[in-house]
């Protein structure tokens, strides 16, 4: 026990004799330590303003015992740290004087706070005196005060086809030079330029031309700021704005945007294509050509856009002549993936099918009819395997798969259809012509329910049900003359009795009336020879634009035809007893001053009849409903800038913008597509 406690008291002696030599050392360490302290700050000038450059002046000692290194100094204002700067050493003893440059004070009593190692990097004696704060007022110093003197617009009283020049003056009224700083204008709210207002004098001023350019008719309100962001630092921060009023006089650009629009994969031209001008400033539809026009944009640069029903969008820079027709280069476009088109025709004469049923998978999400020439469409349809189902009437219903693709549009091609069993079916025409005639009365076996018929467009006829063995088949026509046939009809067969030609009646003058523009038929126009006053010496056109006249005498006649929104047209022409005259094609010239188009339904593309159009703006309401074949006319125009709507019942309002340029032109709004 005695040897225990003798071991624990050497140990404790050593333990203490260790705790003597580590007090010792920690006040040697201690006594050769630096000490950093703030031995002066004073600033000049004394009496220091808000424009004044500030220079403090800071003197640091190292009253420690040891050399102090890599010092750094930060300079704090109100608390934020404004500046710092480095001392590479201090011997013992030693001190540093620096200068530092405080700016942007704003007025009123300032904390300065000098601190020392701020980040306490450097092991000192004592680091309770590495802080030293003292106070300084900062009066109000003389200040810029930014001010637009003025703001006039050239010329004083413009219109929509003047380049309009906005002169603004802004003026240094302060007591002190300005830095450089933006002058923003905007235009009925918008932001329209920037401009830069440079260094200005007392009292200098800095004037500035901005282009407007070309503002459509009504009025405009022009606010300008100068400084907006507030970055110079003014005697009064209230009085950087100006408010301009102005009003835009009526004016037309006498400029003419055309081109055409085709179908990149089929080459062919698209009827029905939206095309407008900087995102619709201006808009139009492509016709029955593919062709469009848009008049009225101010001259230069513009964005043109295009697409369609089933059609990507596309864009293009364009820029728009002010002497001569701009004329656009043909644009090609490409479908919308899960875009699937085909086309429907009778499979023994190639003719298109119109208004046939066209489905995918039974028709509960695509399902639509061909149009005029027997193409369908279907919009976004998922990739992959499809059954594509379709029938007319009297046509055999078919049903077939299809396999759609991931990208692009999937074209089906054309499916031919044949007609369904116990029919007779054929074309009557024009015996001398070989025209087809519409609406020539069909039927056999003396007609009567269910035995009779009328030749459609294209003089095609399909008579259902008819029973076999041996049948008459009559025909006849307006003016034209009856003509019987024997048909031999087998069971279950689809007869195929070929064409039939039918002759007028005699002493008759028939023709066909085209629209000279876009080369359309034109339904419903009046024919008449003689002023008419002879009943069969005046008709109307059907819907291929074909009419005929009867019981016309030998000798020279006055022919005369027009039609809604169309010129008279006048000529001499001699018949001859009992014979036809055939006249051919007329062009008609369509009125001038007048907007036309075509309203169809987007997804079949078949014409909408009785669609309500309605034009407003300068002063017009004019309005018109579509013909059986979809084609409408607005007339009597003046030169202007319109709202043109488009609508009929189950299909949404189609809204347009469209300048008219007067000058007895025709102007072509193309087919307006209706969902």
């Amino acid at each position: 026990m005695k040897k225990f406690f003798s071991k624990l008291r050497n140990i404790l002696c050593i333990f203490a004799a260790l705790a003597g030599v580590l007090f010792i050392s920690s006040a040697a360490v201690a006594q050769s330590l630096p000490d950093l302290t703030v031995t002066n700050a004073t600033y000049t000038p004394a009496n220091p303003n808000t424009s004044d450059e500030i220079i403090l002046s800071i003197t640091v000692r190292n009253q420690g015992k040891a050399i102090a290194e890599n010092i750094f100094v930060s300079i704090f204002v109100d608390n934020e740290e404004f500046d710092y700067y480095f001392i590479p050493d201090l011997e013992p003893g030693e001190s540093s004087t620096d200068e530092i440059e405080l700016w942007d004070l704003t007025a009123g009593r300032r904390t300065i706070r000098v601190e020392i190692d701020p980040d306490n990097e450097i092991s000192e004696s004592n680091k309770k005196n590495n802080i030293h704060t003292f106070y300084m007022t900062v009066a109000q110093g003389p200040q810029p005060d930014l001010v637009i003197t003025s703001a006039t617009i050239e010329p004083p009283n413009p219109s929509a086809t003047d380049q309009i020049i906005l002169n603004i003056t802004v003026k240094n009224q302060g007591a002190a030079p300005s830095d450089e700083t933006e002058l923003d204008v905007y235009v009925d709210g918008d932001l329209f330029d920037t401009c830069y207002i440079f260094d200005l004098d007392v009292g200098e001023t800095q004037t500035e031309d901005v282009n407007l350019w070309y503002l459509p008719a009504g009025n405009h309100a022009i606010w300008i700021a100068v400084d907006p962001d507030n970055i110079v630092k003014e005697s009064n921060e209230n009085n950087n704005s100006y408010n301009l009023a102005m009003n835009v006089n009526f004016g037309f650009f006498n400029t003419k945007i055309s081109g055409a629009i085709k179908d990149l994969e089929t080459q062919k031209p698209v009827n029905g294509i939206i095309v407008q001008l900087d995102g619709g400033a201006f808009q139009t539809y492509t016709n029955a050509k593919g062709e469009f026009s848009i008049y009225g944009a101010a001259p230069g640069m513009h964005k043109l856009q295009v697409w369609g029903f089933a059609y990507n969008f596309q864009q293009f820079d364009i820029y728009v002549f002010d002497d001569k027709d701009t004329a656009i280069a043909e644009i090609a476009m490409t479908k919308l993936d899960g875009t699937v088109v085909g086309r429907i025709v009778d499979s023994q004469t190639g003719e298109p099918l119109a208004a046939a049923t066209a489905q995918l998978d039974g028709g509960g999400v695509w399902r639509t009819l061909t149009d005029e020439q027997g193409y369908f469409m279907f919009l976004g349809v998922t990739p992959g395997a499809h059954t594509l189902q379709a029938w007319g009437y009297a046509y055999n219903f078919q049903e077939q798969p299809i396999n759609v693709k991931e990208t692009g549009a999937t074209d089906v091609g054309s499916r031919g259809f044949t007609i369904i069993p116990d029919t007779i079916r054929g074309q009557i025409i024009d015996a001398g012509t070989g025209r087809p005639i519409m609406n020539a009365h069909v039927q056999f076996d003396g007609g009567g329910l269910g035995k009779e018929t009328k030749t459609n467009i294209t003089g095609r006829f399909i008579l259902v049900n008819v029973p076999a063995g041996a049948r008459q088949l009559q025909t006849w026509g307006w003016a034209y003359q009856f003509k019987q046939i024997d048909v031999a009809q087998n069971a279950g067969a689809a007869t195929d009795a070929g064409q039939i030609g039918i002759n007028p009646v005699g002493g008759t003058v028939n023709g066909r009336l085209l629209d000279a523009v876009n080369g359309l038929s034109v339904y419903n126009a009046v024919a008449q020879l003689d002023g008419g006053n002879k009943a069969s010496c005046l008709t109307n056109s059907l819907l291929n634009g074909d009419f005929i006249m009867y019981d016309v005498t030998g000798g020279t006649h006055t022919f005369q035809t027009w039609g809604y929104a169309y010129r008279f047209l006048q000529q001499e022409i001699t018949a001859t007893e009992g014979n036809n005259l055939n006249l051919g094609d007329i062009l008609l010239t369509p009125d001038p001053n007048t907007f036309n188009g075509r309203a169809l339904d987007a997804g079949t593309r078949l014409p909408i009849s009785g669609a309500t159009v309605i034009l407003t703006g300068n002063g017009q309401n004019i309005s018109t409903t579509s013909f059986p074949d979809g084609r409408f006319v607005l007339l009597n125009v003046p030169q202007g800038n319109y709202d043109i709507t488009v609508e009929a019942p189950a299909h949404s309002l189609a809204h347009l913008k469209a300048a008219h340029p007067g000058n007895n032109i025709n102007a072509e709004i193309g087919d307006v597509l209706l969902p």
